[in-house]
């Protein structure tokens, strides 16, 4: 009877306990190293997958195939001239890196993701980066890496960014932006029935929504996620905690909890701290996040019980699902000025 080795077993065991025993920065280089690895074979398998199922595509007429060819030509040069204008705004302007997401783990959808820039791609690139999609909040770069970067997701249990509810103006400006987005896909659909009418209806429409020239800030506290698996996610929610207004600042005066009257003020209306479908947005008191930017939507406000002093909250990500995330950008954190640092060893 042959005996079995238990060679191989050792040397398994061996590189666990190895591994358990560097320093995590180690850990990290390596994980960064075996992402990079990973993307561009996946990236490519994605690739020939698809080839593959385009070419098996039985009768496919000879003038069909010439006119995916142009437009794929014509595709592959506005690609390079939205890089050649991308690299030109970022040498000029390095105040927002485009990032391609290029790895995201099942086990840890909602905690974080991978992007495809480092330390050696930017210089400026920076731990505490946030990260973001158009003027809402993403995450923040936890980790730098040499060509990739893990960024913690908004809806990580550890991330949690000083917010404040906005409620007047930011609404009905992203009451406006939502209904142009509607437009200009309408707009490329002449497929759909009536589409020239119900189009001038939503111009109409958008003529009628007149931007609220005062905007109302509120109760502060923190927000963040819930860190659970793709297989345990139930939808993107957020929860809020500490909101109130104690203590009076530039924005106006201390309000009371449960009424949103004005402490030791006459002249501003009585409000209340937080209602569904106000604006979440960064104070800058968390030292990482610029103020202003936009984190989430409230969906639910806590009833307060007894002795209780805040409010808590669920609210959603402005920046919409974050399962679909591809493109993202990387913004330099607060108080970071890219003249204002230290010299480099040998300098």
């Amino acid at each position: 009877m042959t005996r079995k080795s238990t060679r191989p077993y050792l040397y398994v065991i061996g590189m666990i306990l190895l591994m358990m025993s560097l320093p995590r920065s180690a850990v990290e280089g390596v994980r960064g190293t075996t992402v990079a690895m990973i993307a561009p074979i996946a990236h490519l398998m994605t690739l020939a997958q698809i080839s593959i199922t385009q070419l098996s595509k039985p009768d496919i007429p000879p003038e069909e195939v010439e006119r995916l060819k142009l437009q794929n030509e014509l595709l592959v040069r506005e690609v390079e001239t939205l890089k050649e204008m991308m690299h030109y705004r970022t040498a000029k302007l390095p105040s927002a890196l485009p990032a391609r997401v290029i790895f995201r783990s099942p086990s840890s959808w909602n905690s974080s993701l991978w992007i495809n820039i480092g330390k050696s791609d930017h210089s400026g690139l920076i731990k505490n980066s946030p990260v973001v999609v158009g003027s809402s909040i993403v995450g923040v770069i936890d980790y730098v890496g040499n060509h990739q970067s893990r960024v913690r997701l908004i809806t990580d249990s550890g991330l949690a960014p000083s917010v404040r509810a906005s409620r007047g103006q930011i609404q009905s400006r992203m009451a406006l932006e939502n209904l142009s987005r509607v437009i200009y896909y309408l707009q490329a659909r002449s497929d759909i029935p009536n589409t020239q009418q119900i189009v001038q209806e939503l111009l109409s429409f958008k003529k009628k929504i007149t931007k609220n020239d005062q905007t109302w800030s509120l109760a502060k506290g923190e927000i963040h996620g819930s860190s659970k698996p793709l297989w345990r996610a139930s939808g993107t929610i957020l929860k809020g905690i500490g909101f109130n207004y104690d203590f009076a600042d530039e924005e106006g005066p201390a309000r009371d909890l449960r009424t949103g009257e004005p402490l030791n003020q006459n002249t501003v209306s009585t409000m209340p701290l937080l209602k569904v479908n106000d604006v979440l947005i960064t104070t800058g008191m968390d030292g990482v996040f610029p103020p202003g930017l936009r984190v989430a939507e409230i969906t639910k406000v806590d009833l307060l019980r007894e002795g209780d002093y805040y409010y808590t909250l669920e609210a959603k990500p402005t920046a919409g699902s974050l399962d679909d995330l591809s493109l993202v950008f990387v913004i330099p954190p607060l108080g970071y000025e890219a003249n204002d640092q230290p010299p480099r060893i040998g300098d």
